[in-house]
């Protein structure tokens, strides 16, 4: 499909406006990731950029030139619950959860300026980062994984199908959450040139051959979105609740404390 057909104009108009239709949103995500087939498609994807071709690779302060090996990811199957707090124009609260309920992740910002919290946890060493910045620079981006979903912005729109992807409705129309959605396939052209907004969910060194998107059909934000190779999903995102411009949420929801956690303040 050309850049400037009228299909690819429609989904345009659908998509880089979404954070024009509503005030607030509040939804909950599962993200799953199928370890066998996620494993095939970061191994392929290495092994074309390593094949005859210039890798563009490299290990910082490793001796000698980069081997693919060096780029293979393991992955077991996992799901994560993800809960996001949205309210326009720049406040953003996500918690990731692990499938036992444990908090893993937790972003929030507080407005372009800042302030902005920031805490992880890795299970097997039990270290926690705990990290709170007063104020940031205002052009820096979102750190939310799945902020994305519901921000499909100009800017990752252009970045994500311009160049070296194909876009295209499917024709079907499905629901996600309660919401209509229309359904496209954003088709990788060359994995020379993967498609950026998948970034956001850790997806930069997967050879998906094309990617899977439900739009909400009103609002123009994702409730789903699947990486495949040649037709079998392995990475998946999607929203199980969705809802827009409910009441003002409570006070604090863009402030993070949690109990026993003490932040380190770093000043930029």
């Amino acid at each position: 499909m050309g850049p400037h057909s009228a299909e690819f104009e429609e989904l345009y108009a659908l998509l880089s406006k979404a954070a024009e239709r509503y005030r607030s949103v509040r939804a909950t995500l599962v993200h799953k990731v199928t370890a066998t087939l996620a494993k095939e498609a970061n191994r392929r994807f290495v092994d074309w950029r390593f094949d005859g071709r210039e890798p563009g690779m490299g290990i910082i302060g490793k001796p000698g030139p980069p081997e693919p090996e060096d780029f293979y990811n393991e992955y077991d199957d996992s799901e994560e619950r993800i809960y996001l707090w949205h309210q326009m124009p720049a406040l953003w609260r996500e918690e990731i959860y692990d499938p036992e309920g444990r908090l893993k992740e937790a972003e929030v910002h507080g407005g372009n300026n800042g302030p902005r919290w920031t805490y992880e946890k890795h299970n097997l060493a039990q270290e926690v980062r705990a990290v709170y910045m007063p104020r940031i620079p205002e052009r820096q981006e979102t750190d939310t994984r799945f902020s994305f979903l519901f921000d499909p912005s100009e800017y990752v729109f252009f970045e994500t199908f311009w160049d070296g992807t194909s876009v295209n409705k499917t024709g079907r129309e499905l629901a996600v959450a309660g919401r209509g959605c229309v359904e496209v396939c954003a088709k990788t052209v060359s994995w020379g040139y993967p498609p950026y907004v998948f970034n956001a969910y850790n997806a930069s060194d997967e050879g998906a051959t094309d990617h899977l998107l439900l739009v909400d059909a009103e609002m123009g934000t994702i409730l789903r979105v699947a990486a495949r190779l040649e037709g079998r999903e392995f990475r998946v995102a999607e929203a199980t609740e969705v809802a827009y411009d409910e009441e003002e949420f409570r006070e604090g929801t863009f402030r993070l404390e949690l109990p026993g956690v003490q932040f380190r303040q770093l000043d930029i």
